[in-house]
């Protein structure tokens, strides 16, 4: 009579771990407008009163959670939250960016993944007039630097390039992304420093932030 042969496993076949599929991240999409109308020769944009800020000044754009089973797109659900939070009926609306991040660590195990898409949208200057609905503030109490009607702005060199240089001078060295720009580099093309200011031959289509192919070379001031 045989024995049986017992068949043992091998030392050194491999083991198959199978590892468990994580939870699928919850997501949020949040969703904001800049509405900006003119007013003469003013850029207005329609602002809200920031919730629990003590200060007048603060302000927020009109926005909300996207809701999938009650918004058919991202613009139909921006349009929507517009016409709820500032009662304002746009037209014309054009997706501006889209990021998104992580919750910070201290919100805790589940916090979702938030992703933010914020839209342009252009309303013409009777708004601006409405007692009703948000208020139209200038777009340049938000963006000084930018205003350039009457000059340079005093708060560039003030307040901006002073922290700016010292900022650059605590420049780590190169980087490691071939053709990368230094920080003063970065300054000179960003905001004029030292009077250098970007040359339309400098200018690079594949680092422009959207499609290479809508670039432009840079108006001259």
């Amino acid at each position: 009579m045989e024995t049986p042969v017992r068949h043992k496993e091998s030392a050194v076949s491999p083991k198959v771990h199978v590892r468990p599929r994580p939870a699928g991240e919850e997501v949020a999409i949040g969703l904001s407008a800049a509405v900006l109308a003119m007013q003469g020769d003013e850029p207005m944009v329609a602002v809200l009163p920031m919730p629990g800020s003590s200060h007048a000044s603060d302000a927020i754009l009109p926005s909300g959670r996207f809701a999938p089973r009650e918004h058919a797109s991202l613009e139909k659900g921006l349009r929507s939250l517009a016409l709820r939070e500032a009662g304002l009926k746009l037209g014309f609306a054009q997706q501006l960016y889209t990021f998104g991040e992580r919750a910070a660590p201290h919100s805790g195990i589940g916090a979702p993944v938030f992703v933010s898409v914020c839209y342009l949208a252009l309303l013409g200057p009777e708004h601006c007039q409405s007692r009703s609905g948000p208020s139209w503030r200038s777009w340049y109490d938000f963006l000084p630097w930018e205003d350039w009607r009457r000059g340079r702005p005093s708060c560039l060199a003030n307040r901006i390039e002073p922290r700016l240089k010292a900022w650059a001078e605590q420049d780590p060295g190169p980087s490691a992304i071939e053709g990368a720009l230094d920080r003063s580099q970065r300054l000179r093309v960003a905001f004029g420093c030292d009077g250098i200011r970007l040359r339309t031959s400098c200018w690079r289509g594949n680092r422009c932030a959207g499609s290479s192919s809508s670039c432009r070379s840079p108006p001259r001031r």
